[in-house]
């Protein structure tokens, strides 16, 4: 029965993986980085004096980046990230939002399984901190962030739920209670 138990939670995965990339673009060429976790890349055109930045974090629970561009001409930052996870039940997450923007061609989508979230400069949805419940049926998610800035300014956001347990979690759970009827059983036979 115990042996059934730990091969289920086993076999089901509770979170399948983690992505991020970063480019920057500027007269002088572009250059990107992919990572599980994290990924870093600058780009300058210093006779143009154009410089470019794009920094993102992905774990799973969190996504977090910034961009920053400042340019005389054409230069541009871009941070994409996103994690899947999957819920055996109904499950409520409380989401967490901080996005500051700086410039007006600075942007954040945030799409966060079956909700989309999009802020701009300069409309009503712009820099703040917001929080709110989302409740998701059980099924595989992926949460997604893209955070891009062109010309001058800057994108810095995050968005982390509270942390759901880990598979490793569960099953220690599980095995302290098999532990425990398996003494009780064994405490009856003696008797």
């Amino acid at each position: 029965m115990i042996c059934l138990i730990i091969a289920i939670l086993i076999a089901l995965p509770m979170a399948a993986g983690t992505i991020t990339t970063s480019t920057c673009t500027t007269f002088g060429g572009t250059q990107t980085q992919t990572d599980p976790s994290s990924a870093s890349v600058q780009c300058s055109d210093w006779p143009r004096q154009d410089i470019a930045a794009a920094n993102g974090t992905v774990s799973i629970g969190l996504l977090s980046g910034l961009v920053s561009v400042w340019s005389n001409d054409d230069a541009s930052a871009t941070v994409t990230e996103s994690f899947t996870e999957s819920f055996t039940e109904l499950t409520t997450l409380t989401w967490n939002i901080s996005v500051s923007l700086d410039g007006p061609w600075a942007y954040v989508l945030l799409d966060l399984g079956p909700l989309q979230e999009s802020y701009e400069e300069y409309t009503t949805q712009g820099s703040g901190e917001w929080a709110f419940d989302q409740v998701l049926p059980a099924g595989d998610y992926t949460f997604s962030a893209v955070a891009s800035v062109s010309d001058e300014g800057s994108a810095v956001f995050s968005a982390d739920p509270p942390p759901v347990p880990e598979p490793s979690t569960f099953l220690l759970i599980l095995t302290g209670l098999a532990l425990i009827v398996i003494a009780i059983r064994r405490k009856g036979d003696s008797l």
